[in-house]
C-alpha cells in the first residue's frame, strides 16, 4: 500500500474531531434558555407522540450507511487513503454539525410544537416530566434533520465525485452502462430522499416547526460540504482535477501530480512577473 500521503498533521485533525464531538455532548447538560410559556399558543399545543425515527434508527441510517459505503469503496479500490479520508471527512462533518446544533438549541430555547403536552400546565407552572420539558425547549434547529443531511449530503457529494456525473468530461467509456448520465445522477441524488424523509417525519411527529427543519437541514448540508472539500476534489469542478480522488492535504504528502501542478503554477507566475518587469523597463 502507498503511504506517501500520510502526515502527522492528520493526527491533529482526528483529535479535533474528537474534541468537537465531545463538546457537542456537553450541551446536553448545559442549562437551556427558558422562554416564557404562552399557554394559549396553538403552535405549541400539539399532542406528544412517539418518534417515527428514534435516536438509534437515526444513527443507523445517517451514520451507518455512509460508513458502510466508504468501507466498501475503500475495499473495492484497495485504497487506504480512500478509507482514511472518507471516514475523516464524514466524522468531521457530523461532529461539526452536532456542535453547531447543540449550541443553538441551548441558546435559542425555542419551544417544540408539543411543548404544552409535555409541560402539563396547571395555570402557573409545568407539572410534567422534567427531562421531557427540558427537551421540549430545544426545538431550534432540528438535530434529526441536521444529522440526516450531514450523512446523506456527504453521500451525495461522495457519489457525485465517484460517478463524475456533474462534470463536463465524464471518465467512463462511451456505450458502457456506467456512461449513462441519468443513471449516475439517480445514484447520486438517492441519499437525499432518505434525509428528506427523516426531516419530514419531524414535522409529522410535531417535534419541530418548519423553520427548525429547514435550518437544521442547511447546517447538516453545509457542514458536509465544508468537510468534504477539505479532503476530496470538488465534484462540480470543470478543471483538470482528477475525479473521485482524495486530496493529499498536507505539503509533505503531495502526490507527484500535485507537485507537477504546483511547479507549473510557479513557472506561470514567474513568466508573468518577468513580462511585467520587462514592460515596466520599456516604459
Amino acid at each position: 500500500m502507498d503511504f506517501s500521503w500520510l502526515d502527522r498533521s492528520y493526527l491533529i485533525d482526528w483529535i479535533l474531531v474528537v474534541v468537537w464531538y465531545s463538546l457537542s455532548n456537553i450541551f446536553i447538560y448545559v442549562p437551556v434558555f427558558e422562554r416564557d410559556i404562552p399557554p394559549q399558543d396553538a403552535a405549541i399545543g400539539h399532542t406528544h407522540r412517539p418518534n417515527q425515527v428514534n435516536g438509534a434508527m437515526l444513527h443507523l441510517l445517517s451514520d451507518g450507511i455512509p460508513i458502510a459505503v466508504v468501507l466498501i469503496m475503500a475495499l473495492t479500490r484497495r485504497s487506504l487513503i480512500e478509507l482514511h479520508h472518507g471516514l475523516l471527512a464524514f466524522f468531521s462533518s457530523t461532529s461539526l454539525q452536532r456542535l453547531v446544533v447543540g449550541f443553538l438549541k441551548n441558546r435559542v430555547g425555542r419551544l417544540r410544537p408539543d411543548f404544552l403536552d409535555r409541560c402539563q400546565w396547571n395555570g402557573r407552572y409545568c407539572t410534567g416530566d422534567t427531562s421531557l420539558i427540558r427537551d421540549g425547549r430545544r426545538s431550534f434547529p432540528s438535530g434529526h434533520s441536521s444529522a440526516a443531511f450531514a450523512g446523506m449530503a456527504f453521500l451525495f457529494f461522495y457519489f457525485a465525485d465517484k460517478t463524475d456525473c456533474f462534470r463536463k468530461r465524464p471518465q467512463f467509456a462511451p456505450r458502457s452502462w456506467r456512461s449513462s448520465v441519468l443513471l449516475r445522477v439517480s445514484i447520486t441524488i438517492s441519499p437525499l430522499f432518505l434525509s428528506t424523509w427523516i426531516a419530514v417525519t419531524r414535522l409529522e411527529d410535531y417535534r419541530h416547526h418548519k423553520e427548525d427543519v429547514i435550518v437544521g437541514s442547511l447546517i447538516g448540508t453545509l457542514s458536509s460540504w465544508l468537510m468534504y472539500r477539505v479532503y476530496f476534489q470538488d465534484p462540480f469542478s470543470t478543471s483538470r482535477e482528477p475525479a473521485g480522488e482524495p486530496r493529499a492535504v498536507y505539503t509533505s504528502a503531495w502526490s507527484q501530480h500535485g507537485q507537477d501542478e504546483f511547479m507549473e503554477l510557479n513557472q506561470l507566475e514567474e513568466q508573468v512577473r518577468l513580462q511585467d518587469s520587462t514592460a515596466d523597463t520599456r516604459v
